[in-house]
Parts: C-alpha cells; sequence; structure tokens
C-alpha cells in the first residue's frame, strides 16, 4: 500500500512530505482532500486546469468538473480507496480550460498518514491521457468502467493472442485471394483456372479433398475441376443431374452453402455414407456458384477426411472464393462469344473481300487488277492479325513480320526496334502502308535487283499528355538511282497521308538518290503489351 508518513505532531501536515508525495505520484497537477474527501482549501493547480473558481469545487463540488458520464465510476473508485485506505486509481474525463473540451485523464490518490497510520489527507495526481487514448475509445466504453475494463484486457492476454491470431489468418487468406484474382486475369482455360481456385479453397478452409462441378445447358454438373479423389469415385460423379437430392443438387437448388459437420450424424446424407466412406471423407462442404444475377454456374465442394467445424470468417472468405469463380467462368464465357463473333466478322468480311476481288476480275483490266488484288490480300492480311488479336492491340513487329516475310527470309530487310502495341486503326494504317513500300521497292527500289536492302526501324518517346509518340523509318539502299516519279499514284498518296488521321502525325517521303526514304510518327495510346486482359 502506497503511503505517506507524517509527523505526529499537532497532527500538522509537514510540505516536504507533500513533496514526497508529488514525487511518488509522478505528475504534473496535484491537489489535495481532507479524510473526507473534501476539498478545504484553494487548489492552484485545479483552478488553472479546470478553470474553476473557489466556490466551485470547494469541498465535494469538483466533481462537478469531472464528465457526467463518468461522475459515478470516479465515486466508486474514491469510495472503494476511502474506505480501504488503499491506494486510489480513477480515470474518466475532465474539463479542460485550456481546450475548453472534456479530456481523457488517469488519476492517482495516495493517503498520507501520521506515524500510527492514521490518514491525514488524500494527495491526488492527475495526468491528462488525451493524446494517448483514443477519445472515441471512451465514448464506446462510456457505460463501463474503464479502469476495470483495462485490467481485464490486460488479465485476458491470451484472448488478445488468439484476436491477433485470427486477425493474421485473416489477412493473408484476403492476400492469397487477391494474388489468385490477379492471377485469373491472364488464365483463358476453364479447367486450369478452376483447379487453381480449388486448391485455394482447400487451402482456405484446411479440406483433404475437393472438386468443382460446372452447370450445363441440359442440367448436368459436370466435373470440370478436382483434387484428391481417386479415378472411381470421379468416374461415378464424373456426371450428376443438377436436380439430385445430394448435398450439391441442394446448394445449387437453394443458392446456399450446405455444411455436413460430420455425415455420420446427418440423417439426410445416410444414402451417400458408404459412398463417402469409399471416398475417404466425413464432412463436406458444397458451396454454390452463380453470377451476380443470381443464374446458377456450378458448386464448388470441399471435403474432409474428418468431422469438421468451420469458422465463419473462413466461410466468409470461401464465399469471396465462389463469387471469384462466378466471375471466371462469366469471363470466359464472354470472351468465348466475343471470339466467335469475331470470328463470324472475320469470315463475313473475308467474303467481302472476295467479292469484292470478283468483280474487279470482272470490270477492271488486268494490270490494275493484279495490283488492285494484291492490296486487298494485305487488308485482309493486317485484319487476320487484328482479329486474332480480340481487335485490342497489335505488336508493331509481329504486323512488319507479316507484311515483309517473303523478303525477311531472304536476308534483304532488316527489322529493329523496341516492344511497342498498337491500336487496331494504327495496325491496319500501317500495315497498308509497309504493304505499298514493299510493293514500290520490288517493282523499282532496293529489292528489284539482286544486292539492295531495307532498313526498318522504330522508336517509342515519352509525349507529354502520358501517351507515347511512334516513330517509324523505312530506308532503302543498293538499289538503281531513285528518280522523283512525275505523278503521285495511289501508293504514294497513302505513304504522304498516312498520320492525317493521328493528332500531331507526321509523314515524310523523300526520294533520295541513293534510295527511298519514309519517315511517319504519331501519337500512340499508352497500351499495355501482353497484358492478357
Amino acid at each position: 500500500m502506497d503511503t505517506i508518513a507524517a509527523p505526529d505532531h499537532k497532527h500538522e501536515v509537514n510540505p516536504g512530505h507533500r513533496f514526497e508525495a508529488l514525487l511518488l505520484a509522478s505528475a504534473s497537477i496535484v491537489w489535495w482532500t481532507d479524510v473526507g474527501r473534501e476539498i478545504v482549501e484553494r487548489q492552484p493547480h485545479w483552478e488553472a486546469y479546470t478553470g474553476q473558481a473557489w466556490e466551485d469545487y470547494r469541498g465535494a463540488r469538483w466533481i462537478s468538473a469531472v464528465h457526467p458520464d463518468d461522475r459515478e465510476a470516479v465515486k466508486a473508485d474514491w469510495t472503494a480507496a476511502l474506505s480501504s485506505g488503499a491506494t486510489c486509481f480513477a480515470q474518466g474525463r475532465i474539463w479542460s480550460a485550456k481546450h475548453r473540451a472534456w479530456r481523457a485523464f488517469q488519476t492517482r490518490g495516495i493517503a498520507v498518514r501520521d506515524h500510527q497510520a492514521r490518514i491525514l489527507e488524500w494527495l491526488f495526481a492527475l495526468t491528462d491521457v488525451q493524446d494517448t487514448i483514443h477519445l472515441q475509445y471512451l465514448l464506446d466504453q462510456r457505460d463501463a468502467d474503464l479502469a476495470r475494463s483495462l485490467k481485464a484486457l490486460r488479465d485476458s492476454e491470451s484472448g488478445l493472442a488468439a484476436s491477433k491470431e485470427l486477425a493474421r489468418r485473416e489477412a493473408s487468406a484476403l492476400r492469397r485471394l487477391a494474388e489468385a484474382s490477379d492471377h485469373l486475369w491472364q488464365v483463358r482455360d476453364l479447367d486450369t483456372g478452376l483447379h487453381e481456385i480449388l486448391l485455394e479453397s482447400i487451402h482456405l478452409v484446411g479440406a483433404d479433398k475437393g472438386s468443382v462441378q460446372k452447370l450445363d445447358a441440359h442440367g448436368i454438373l459436370r466435373i470440370r475441376a478436382h483434387h484428391g479423389f481417386d479415378q472411381e469415385f470421379l468416374d461415378f460423379f464424373r456426371e450428376v443431374r443438377g436436380d439430385n437430392n445430394g448435398s450439391s443438387g441442394k446448394a445449387l437448388r437453394t443458392g446456399k452453402p450446405v455444411f455436413i459437420p460430420d455425415i455420420d450424424l446427418d440423417p439426410g446424407y445416410r444414402p451417400y455414407a458408404g459412398a463417402a466412406r469409399l471416398a475417404g471423407y466425413r464432412a463436406v462442404l458444397c458451396y454454390p456458384i452463380a453470377s451476380p444475377g443470381g443464374n446458377p454456374l456450378g458448386v464448388m465442394s470441399t471435403h474432409f477426411a474428418e468431422p469438421k467445424i468451420i469458422p465463419a470468417e473462413a466461410l466468409k472468405v470461401f464465399d469471396l472464393y465462389a463469387k471469384l469463380a462466378a466471375c471466371f467462368m462469366e469471363r470466359l464465357a464472354h470472351e468465348e462469344q466475343v471470339q466467335f463473333l469475331s470470328s463470324e466478322v472475320n469470315h463475313r468480311a473475308k467474303n467481302l473481300l472476295t467479292v469484292v476481288s470478283a468483280i474487279a476480275y470482272a470490270t477492271v483490266p488486268a494490270p490494275a487488277r493484279n495490283v488492285f488484288n494484291e492490296r486487298l490480300r494485305a487488308i485482309a492480311s493486317v485484319h487476320d492479325l487484328v482479329v486474332h488479336r480480340e481487335w485490342k492491340q497489335v505488336e508493331l513487329g509481329a504486323l512488319a513480320e507479316r507484311q515483309l516475310a517473303s523478303f525477311m527470309q531472304r536476308g534483304r530487310i532488316r527489322l529493329e526496334g523496341p516492344e511497342v502495341m498498337l491500336n487496331a486503326a494504327d495496325a491496319q494504317s500501317l500495315g497498308m502502308a509497309l504493304h505499298e513500300l514493299l510493293t514500290n521497292s520490288v517493282k523499282y527500289g532496293a529489292l528489284s535487283n539482286g544486292a539492295g536492302e531495307i532498313s526498318l526501324g522504330w522508336s517509342v518517346s515519352p509525349h507529354d499528355d502520358g501517351h507515347q509518340r511512334v516513330s517509324v523509318r523505312w530506308v532503302e539502299s543498293g538499289g538503281p538511282p531513285v528518280h522523283q516519279p512525275i505523278a503521285k499514284g495511289f501508293g504514294t498518296r497513302i505513304l504522304e497521308r498516312f498520320a492525317e488521321h493521328s493528332p500531331e502525325g507526321q509523314a515524310n517521303l523523300e526520294f533520295a538518290p541513293g534510295g527511298l526514304r519514309w519517315q511517319a510518327s504519331w501519337r500512340n495510346p499508352p497500351l499495355h503489351a501482353k497484358s492478357g486482359i
């Protein structure tokens, strides 16, 4: 028990002992009361902190500076200490004149005794702890005894450790979920993606086996991913009706998870208990996979070798994995539909080009018809590449190799440049320009003899608005002397007007004596190479 001994003459208190008590309390705001906890003389520290006048806190009126919601608790702590003579500890909120607000405090009261252990007065020290204790916590706990709550928290370290471990597991599960979600954007195979989701789900709930069944157009659940089962089990349950009475059928019909902690204790599972024993599981969780609109897509199931209780927090994350599986399945279905439509559009576009070629064959003289057909084939070639990339982006190097393939194999054309992704419109324009340059070179330029060469290079530089600026340079050498043409043909007009469709686009065609040169630059959107999204 913390006490201060006082001299025993006339029950007077030595100021030196008060100073010792102040040092023991280790605080900056102090006041004292008589044995009956009433303030009987002015307290400068109290007045400076609370702003109360002497008549406001005299006697027992000091309690008026304490927050109304905390007064009873402070009184109770004080009364308990008064009765036992032990050190008094209390905390709550007190009015601060300086801050003009209620401030959180902790106070400690020490009995000052004479040599016969009789209490002469009480010395109190108050510490403002507002800066270290969150005010909202105090407000939320205003109806509780804060002192006893803090003590209870200290006494329940094991519970706190369990909570920390739970938070750690939840954070780890959510991190793995985020990583799986990011990775799935790069997956294009349904079974592969569902298998990855299944493995993460098994790890989450600590299961031993699992499967993912996809509902087809005929109402049949077919296993598309599995882990831990032998072939006999998979063959038996490879295809089951979606309206079956088993746990998977119930989950699919109700749209709610079905969890059986112990199949031996579940009467409804008796028809399947034998198969479960052979498969080696005692507990099962079947979770429906449904689209955001509620349409059933399948069921994800996990199986446990022993009876199991799954924590609620794990089920919440499992629900997110089921939603992730639904999004993945719908995305692949959408991409498949888009691919089908793109293929159909490509097929019809080729048919249209064939019709145009046939019309040209019937109406255009032979020399011009051959040139026209070559241009149609160049357009079709670029169109195939754009469709293959789902109209998203085309790599510049791949486009150049496709258009110039025949002469690159002979070592007559050199390509040099970084990986640059072009949008569909720029890819089609550049593909047509390369065709015209190649055709001209074969007829009149570097490729018209056996010694000429072509260098095709490109570069990328940052643009002020965050876009890229792409520059392409075609240089011929070793061919016959070049002369300025008397008239401009279709190909020349294409090359000179190449960049007109792009803001700040530029194109320059130069008939240099040593070889044709063509330069073009344009602003390119910041596409990402090989994003997989």
